[in-house]
């Protein structure tokens, strides 16, 4: 399947949004960016701190210039199951709408604590949900579980 390019400003406007999303909590920062042609790779930190401690995770954010909920889709076809590398961190991807300043998201690495352990469940067909304030601090605590189920599972006993 090919997949046309986007507009320069589609991709500029997705990232921007979904920086403002991500930074609006003080307990945020975005620690690096990869840019892409179809879109960026933000690596997250939670808590405010730096370094190996920092609790992580990966936003994939790629633009649409639709309100089609099939458009997610369309978006990122090119990041399912077959292209997507094993993912080591917990990874969500943003969608975002830049003509309706909608932003969904979806998991492409779930992250849950399964009797005290980390698990990490590669999601085969994202399901969007809209991604707002009340959805970023959901993200935000499966991180931050997933994060402290591993730091205690590495503890020395």
């Amino acid at each position: 399947m090919t997949t046309e390019k986007l507009p320069w400003f589609v991709l500029e406007r997705s990232e921007l949004l979904a920086k403002l999303l991500l930074t609006d909590r003080a307990d945020v920062r975005i620690l690096s960016k990869q840019e892409r042609d179809d879109g960026v790779d933000f690596v997250v930190g939670i808590s405010g701190r730096t370094g190996l401690a920092t609790p992580m995770f990966v936003a994939r954010v790629r633009g649409t210039t639709s309100s089609d909920p099939q458009e997610c889709v369309r978006a990122i076809a090119a990041l399912l199951p077959d292209n997507v590398p094993l993912a080591v961190w917990p990874t969500c991807l943003f969608v975002i709408d830049v003509r309706d300043n909608r932003a969904f998201y979806a998991w492409l690495a779930e992250p849950t604590v399964e009797t005290g352990r980390p698990r990490l469940a590669s999601v085969p067909t994202p399901v969007f949900q809209p991604l707002d304030a009340a959805a970023l601090d959901h993200i935000i605590d499966r991180v931050t579980a997933w994060h402290t189920a591993l730091r205690q599972m590495l503890q020395p006993a």
